[in-house]
């Protein structure tokens, strides 16, 4: 049978078969319902109220503590707040290292994300950095993205999207320095997109110095981000190093994100120089009552005369008796701080709550056969260095340290890389180009990965190439017969005492190196519980290797490099670096991987080092001279970050004798600067920076117990709603599942969601278990979940309840809950779930609000509660229930919107300042490039010759897309004014969710 159907809206007729028609729900408000005595169970009561609620939450500023697998710190928090209350998320995040600047990007990526509007977001990270990203913003904020850091990648993504812009169509991008920095071929790709949120990590690498007066010299990452950071509505820029910079550098990334806050450099440091008199007049202001009566007598004319700060003079005259008028002052004078504006810095010191890291040098002695093998390895890599051409050196050079690296690494390592290199060399019969590396990349990668690539270097000449293999078996015949491994047998002795120290007996050993990694996993595996982690490992492999270290089922973990990227091994204090990089900031991944927040115990750093080598001359300056072991020192990248660099060509250019004298120099040179940096860091506290990085008095601390019921509310929902939809689950271990969907299943869940999957939806079982998937905001699964239970095929159910609930402190409450929506409408739309409690007298009961959302109450009211016994009544009682509710609420908000409407207020002028000062810098800029186009233009139009008439076209487009540009920045402008007076106005309204009548009871066998 067939139907003609109106269409609704449209009007339409269209022929409809029987079996295509379903019934629609007649949804009925929950005060008609609850008046006409109909109920639904509590059970969808409270799916549907929990729904709406978690729903609201993830708007809530700080609502990441309650649904990533982080806890925390305050000031990551604040730092969230902070970002996430300005109007644009464009900041530059300078943290000390080891603070968790990572954390705070995600966090705010994060609630980003949650409040809608964020499609777009790039991450640009170090080529070292990167899968660390990935790994950490999957597993911690249940962000999946792609990385796009090699050729074969985008081509398959660019396959994949069918002719589209593969950076469109993969939503969450990561890419490195390194890809952007030499493949300006796809910049123009990147730029199509309408990034919403950039991020860039170690952000100091896209330079901009000044060279001269009106010269500048800039990287190619920093003019990358020049381009795209007007296309971008949020930026945000991680850095360590900001006191580290030249001031034209800081000035530059200042200017990526605000260039209308500072109008040139000069003024830059006017401002710089001037916040050291600011800094100390609001100390002054803060000890007042501390300072001698002349002193608070010039801090008051002081502030009586300043004019631009905008002080109220009543606050000036109570400083010395209002802690209220103190602050007021105190804000008003850090408002001229504009660099605070948009940098945030907390340092260690001021955070506090950090263990300790505890170094630890075992020497190896050389023996007499090891020593000659050296020297010989050392001769012959200068040699062969020397004969080397120019445009071949770095390759080479890099080549001939490795061998060096791994000598010291272990006697198998070497050997085996030595074999590798003559059957490479006999087994070419054609010269091959060299590897296109950079020094970048030479530097970045993993050291097997490095090894592999230079492996096919070939010698530039026959004779070379027989030179070198009669050089290399030289170097194997003193190799081979070296059967002592003292370094060996000092690890064994360690893995035999440190279970009898207090760091406990759980032992992470890194190497560079899968030769010596192997050779140790061959040596420690018959006497030690061990498990390897390294590059070549698939994901499962290395997420099971992981998982058995980190729940204690093995005792020892050796790993490549490849561990220092992502995985969190804070569970360990012990740390063995079996050889040392020669690159300080792959030291201190490294060691990050333990001595970071979570971490219980004091961190025991043990160093290998064989004795009269390179990395026995790094470790007395980085150790003893430098601290490195015992500081963080990622703040010190601009310095040390080229040490690899510059010891590799000590070594080389150096003979045998000079050697020590330039190593010497250097490292006094390297000390100097360290100590330098140290010191300017100190000399330059900025007391309003500080204040304004972590302010307690403005931390808006979540709520412990809000995060408690977000967690555990959202636990029990999604364990209650799908055995509910007929979903199949199965119990793996403690509050982990493995849940099919039947086809039955009526939730329509994306692709990226398996079947079965393996999830918990405890916070606490994902924080011991990193491996397995976490169902909680953010999750595919989960908001798929709770959108169902928001949507319409829910809509008929949840609407009202029976509850009876159980409390000893509110026993005997009878009356009626209504759960409200309340929208609040201001710089963005937030909601909240308020439930509101009435009894039977007409009295509102806020005390139950916390009691009405936690409980999960599936029991049948007790006796004697049949509201039948109100008779006729029961419909005019819910009638005035409901009313008396909503009046309460209006005026409960109204109270509220008094407050907001002030801060509105205040906002709406900077804001409005703000957005001014921007467009017209951009509107200047504008006319300039139309003027310079349009000139260049009109020289070649006049212009007879063949050559400018070819380029006369491109120039003629570039003075369109000159105009084009300037009239969307002018109607940008517009808009951003239109939205912000849109926004001036605060207000809200509410939504009636549900309503229940409600007893509370004492538990069983209370009086």
């Amino acid at each position: 049978m067939r139907y003609s159907v109106e269409m609704d809206g449209s009007g339409d007729i269209r022929i409809i078969q029987e079996a295509r028609l379903e019934p629609v729900p007649i949804v009925h408000s929950p005060v008609q319902l609850l008046a006409d005595g109909q109920f639904d169970s509590a059970r969808n009561f409270f799916l549907r109220t929990t729904a709406y609620y978690l729903t609201a939450a993830r708007q809530q500023v700080g609502v990441g503590a309650a649904i990533a697998r982080i806890v925390p710190r305050p000031h990551q928090t604040f730092v969230a707040q902070r970002v996430l209350s300005a109007p644009s998320p464009r900041f530059l995040l300078a943290d000390e290292v080891g603070l968790g600047k990572t954390i705070e990007a995600g966090l705010i990526l994060q609630e980003l994300r949650a409040r809608g509007g964020l499609d777009h977001v790039l991450v640009i990270t170090p080529t070292n950095l990167s899968i660390q990203w990935l790994y950490e913003l999957r597993s911690k904020f249940n962000e999946p993205f792609s990385l796009f850091d090699r050729e074969s990648r985008i081509e398959q993504a660019r396959s994949d999207a069918n002719g589209q812009n593969p950076w469109v169509v993969n939503r969450n991008v990561i890419t490195s320095h390194t890809w952007l920095t030499h493949h300006q071929d796809t910049w123009d790709e990147l730029l199509e997109v309408p990034w919403d949120l950039v991020i860039v990590d170690e952000a100091h690498h896209a330079r901009r110095s000044r060279d001269g007066a009106d010269r500048w010299q800039a990287t190619h990452l920093f003019r990358f981000l020049q381009q795209i950071s007007p296309r971008s509505r949020g930026l945000l820029l991680l850095t360590a190093t900001p006191m580290q910079l030249d001031p034209s550098e800081l000035f530059s990334l200042v200017e990526l994100l605000d260039p209308a806050l500072f109008y040139s450099f000069d003024a830059f440091q006017a401002r710089r120089d001037g916040n050291r008199a600011l800094n100390a007049l609001i100390g002054d202001v803060s000890r007042f009552n501390e300072l001698p009566l002349a002193e608070q007598i010039a801090t008051r004319h002081q502030l009586a005369t300043d004019t631009s700060a905008g002080l109220v003079l009543a606050d000036i005259e109570q400083i010395d008796t209002s802690q209220q008028a103190r602050d007021r002052v105190v804000d008003r004078l850090a408002d001229q701080h504009l660099l605070s504006q948009v940098m945030i810095r907390n340092r260690k010191r001021l955070i506090g709550g950090f263990t300790r890291r505890i170094p630890h040098i075992l020497s190896v002695p050389f023996s007499e056969p090891e020593r000659a093998l050296y020297d010989e390895l050392a001769r012959f890599n200068r040699d062969l260095y020397r004969t080397t051409s120019r445009q071949r050196r770095m390759i080479i050079g890099f080549m001939l340290i490795g061998y060096q690296r791994r000598l010291t690494s272990s006697l198998v390592a070497f050997v085996r890389t030595i074999e590798r290199r003559i059957a490479r060399l006999e087994a070419q019969a054609t010269h091959v180009p060299d590897p296109n590396l950079t020094a970048e990349e030479l530097t970045a990668d993993d050291a097997d990965q490095l090894s592999e690539a230079l492996s096919t270097v070939i010698a530039a000449s026959p004779q070379g190439e027989a030179a070198e293999i009669a050089s290399l078996r030289t170097l194997l015949t003193l190799a081979r017969p070296i059967r002592q491994d003292a370094k060996l047998a000092q690890l064994l002795a360690f893995l035999d005492q440190v279970d009898r120290t207090t760091y406990g007996d759980q032992v992470v050993i890194f190497t560079q190196f899968t030769d010596t990694l192997d050779y140790l996993m061959e040596q420690l595996s018959s006497d030690h519980p061990v498990v390897a982690f390294h590059g070549g490992l698939s994901a499962a492999d290395k997420d099971r290797a992981i998982a058995r270290f980190t729940k204690g089922e093995v005792r020892i973990l050796v790993t490549t490099e490849a561990g220092g990227e992502g995985r969190n091994l804070q569970n360990c204090s012990v740390l063995v670096n079996y050889d040392l990089p020669w690159n300080p900031m792959k030291i201190e991944q490294r060691i990050g991987r333990l001595d970071r927040i979570g971490q219980q115990r004091n961190v025991l750093i043990v160093n290998f080092a064989l004795a009269g080598t390179v990395e026995e001359r790094m470790l007395d300056v980085l150790g003893r001279r430098i601290h490195a072991f015992e500081e963080t020192i990622g703040g010190l990248d601009p310095i040390l970050g080229s040490m690899e660099q510059d010891i590799q060509q000590i070594l080389l250019e150096s003979d045998g004798l000079s050697f020590d004298r330039v190593l010497d120099a250097y490292a006094d040179r390297i000390v100097a600067e360290v100590e330098q940096a140290r010191r300017a860091e100190d000399v330059q506290r900025d007391f309003v920076l500080d204040r304004r990085s972590f302010d307690q008095r403005l931390h808006e601390e979540f709520d412990e117990g809000e995060r408690i019921r977000i967690s555990r509310n959202g636990n029990i929902f999604a364990r209650t709603l799908l055995p509910a939809l007929k979903a199949d689950m199965k119990k793996i271990d403690e509050d982990t599942y493995r849940v099919w969907f039947g086809k039955q299943f009526p939730v329509q869940l994306p692709a990226s969601v398996g079947n079965p999957v393996q999830i918990t939806f405890s916070q606490r079982q994902a924080l011991d278990d990193e491996m397995v998937q976490f169902g909680s905001l953010g999750h595919p699964l989960f908001d798929a979940l709770l959108e169902y239970c928001v949507g319409d095929e829910f809509a008929a159910y949840g609407m009202t309840a029976r509850r009876c609930l159980v409390s000893p402190d509110h026993a005997g409450f009878r009356g009626f809950q209504f759960t409200f929506q309340v929208t609040i409408k201001e710089v963005r739309d937030t909601n909240r779930i308020v439930p509101v409690a009435i009894d039977l007298d007409g009295a509102i009961h806020p005390e139950l609000n916390a009691l009405l959302l936690d409980t999960r109450d599936w029991r049948n009211p007790p006796p004697g509660s049949d509201i039948k016994v109100y008779g006729g009544q029961w419909a005019d009682m819910v009638a005035d229930a409901h009313e008396r509710a909503e009046d309460w609420l209006f005026e409960t908000m109204e109270g509220e919107m008094t407050g907001r409407r002030e801060l509105a207020a205040e906002r709406f002028v900077a804001e409005r300042q703000k957005i001014e000062r921007f467009a017209s810098h951009r509107e200047s800029e504008g006319r300039r490039r139309i003027q310079d186009s349009a000139r260049i233009v009109d020289r070649l139009e006049r212009s007879g010759r063949t050559e400018d008439q070819r380029v006369l076209p491109i120039w003629r487009r570039s003075l369109a897309n000159a105009t084009s540009r300037a009239a969307e920045i002018s109607e940008e402008r517009t808009r951003q004014l239109a939205d912000l007076e849109a926004q001036r106005q605060v207000s809200f309204s509410t939504q009636l969710i549900n309503a229940a009548w409600v007893e509370i009871v004492a538990p069983y066998g209370n009086e």
